[in-house]
């Protein structure tokens, strides 16, 4: 289960583990496409752990969860504009 929360200056979804057995996973995206990645510590409630990274790293890490075994590189188009 998640929720998703749409603010002016990010998004917040929220995942929730239906059997409690771990603490909630929360993603934020902000205004500038950084994504952090907190989980509160169930041992520590003021304490939590968080990850954050540029959307270029989220856009890899979402294309690693459907990849095989190996070292992988998204490779960026270039345009050649004339000016």
């Amino acid at each position: 289960m998640w929720t998703n929360e749409f603010e002016p200056d990010r998004t917040i979804t929220t995942i929730l583990d239906e059997s409690a057995e771990v603490p909630d996973v929360i993603v934020t995206v902000d205004e500038h496409g950084y994504v952090s990645i907190e989980q509160y510590d169930s041992e520590v409630p003021t304490l939590s752990n968080l990850v954050v990274m540029p959307p270029d790293m989220f856009a890899e890490f979402l294309q690693a969860l459907n990849s095989s075994e190996g070292a992988f590189r998204i490779v960026k188009a270039t345009t050649n504009e004339k000016t």
